[in-house]
């Protein structure tokens, strides 16, 4: 039963994107970490047969300027005071060695592969975003509703603040040391403070103008909650913003005879309504009323989250463990590339591949670890799964290719003795 819930339970979750329809999937397995990884796994061997042909045609042009670099040479020394010759029997020389259309092709597979990397790594990132984001909300809504329930039973605070903190408890999602996956694996608090979840999950404070009969309201909803529904009657509205008491949030309209009523009716529930005060700070109404409704969500954000701060004081959510894999592996992932590469020429003669120099390595870790380091520890685990995954598949494409040009060395040879005879 417990599986079938976890896998019940994904469903719920807002999916407006193709990588968020993808990983609601995944998070079946019951934790986001192992998905993530999961997920990973999964786009690396996707992404398998480009990577091979990338690799294999950047081999070839290797083998292919090896065979081709001492004939360049003597005709660049030869030819040295006579630039127009020199030119064109470097072009003769291309030309038997199909060199323009090996670099060509090196360049188009290359050219492929990386914008299809860079298209899955900043989609993806965007997607793991989307999803943190609505977690944490999804997360803060049940504590809130944990709350309700829980002062409506004891008609105390303390008390609905530790009910809030044990339910944390059970609904947070942690992997290794990470308390919770959805923020940052650094000092940041395990749970967001109000200010922190605002920016984070960007919520806004916007109007809605909701009108009904001879009712017509304009009254404050969260964008994080902005989906247009409808009534028994077919009237269109947006669930308001309501605070712990159940108060909603009206723009005052100041034309004259205007209603401006003291409760409204959304769908069946009555409502009470508060308006906004207008001062020298908040000249508008509008803005009035939404500085209220805010300060107000600060304030039950606060109330809601004490038992929580209180207990996970001075904690951080993760020791920085994730942004150091990401570093290290990063850098060490540049140097491991070629790693058991033997790639030869039709002489016989081991061509050794360049090695990447150590500040590529180093700038490529520099931007990894600003990634998780700022970002959601989902992505972290991306980032190492992806690097890890990358390094061993290379060596093993190596591998398998070294023994494809292995065995064609071996042909021609057996070819060339047939020949001879």
């Amino acid at each position: 039963m417990d599986f079938i819930n976890s896998l019940l339970v994904p469903l719920s979750w807002p999916a407006t994107g193709l990588w968020e329809n993808i990983i609601k999937w995944f998070a079946g397995v019951g934790n986001f970490g192992v998905a993530v990884i999961l997920l990973t796994l999964c786009i690396k061997v996707l992404l398998l047969p480009l990577d091979f042909w990338n690799k294999s045609v950047s081999r070839k042009m290797t083998a292919n300027n090896a065979l081709m670099q001492p004939e360049l040479e003597k005709i660049k020394q030869k030819y040295a005071n006579n630039p127009q010759v020199m030119q064109q029997k470097q072009a003769e020389i291309y030309r038997k060695y199909n060199g323009q259309k090996g670099m060509q092709g090196s360049c188009i597979a290359m050219l492929v592969y990386m914008i299809v990397t860079m298209v899955v790594f900043f989609t993806l990132f965007s997607g793991l975003g989307n999803i943190s984001r609505t977690r944490i909300n999804y997360e803060y809504y049940q504590l809130q509703e944990e709350y309700k329930v829980a002062y409506a039973e004891t008609g105390n605070e303390e008390q609905a603040q530790e009910r809030v903190a044990q339910k944390y408890d059970e609904i947070r999602e942690g992997f290794l040391s990470i308390k919770n996956i959805w923020r940052p694996d650094n000092w940041s608090s395990v749970f967001p403070n109000s200010n922190d979840f605002i920016k984070s999950t960007n919520t806004s404070f916007r109007v809605f103008d909701y009108e009904k009969d001879t009712t017509k309201v304009k009254y404050i909803y969260l964008s994080t909650n902005s989906k247009v529904l409808k009534d028994a009657d077919g009237t269109k509205y947006i669930e308001p913003y309501t605070d712990l008491d159940g108060n909603i949030y009206l723009v005052r309209d100041t034309a004259d005879g205007a209603l401006n009523p003291s409760t409204l009716e959304l769908n069946g529930i009555t409502y009470n309504c508060l308006y906004g005060t207008v001062d020298e700070t908040y000249k508008t109404e509008k803005d009035a009323t939404i500085n209220l409704a805010k300060t107000q969500f600060k304030t039950d954000f606060d109330l809601v989250t004490a038992g929580i701060n209180q207990k996970y004081n001075g904690q951080w959510n993760g020791f920085l463990i994730l942004v150091a894999l990401a570093g290290i592996i990063t850098f060490l992932s540049s140097f491991l590339s070629t790693l058991g590469v033997k790639t030869k020429d039709s002489k016989g003669n081991e061509i050794k591949g360049a090695r990447p120099k150590p500040i590529m390595g180093i700038v490529l870790s520099l931007v990894m670890v600003f990634f998780t380091i700022s970002y959601t520890s989902a992505f972290a685990i991306y980032i190492i799964t992806n690097s890890l995954l990358s390094t061993l598949f290379t060596f093993l494409m190596n591998l398998l290719l070294n023994k494809i040009e292995q065995k064609k060395n071996s042909d021609n040879v057996q070819v060339a003795k047939y020949v001879r005879r």
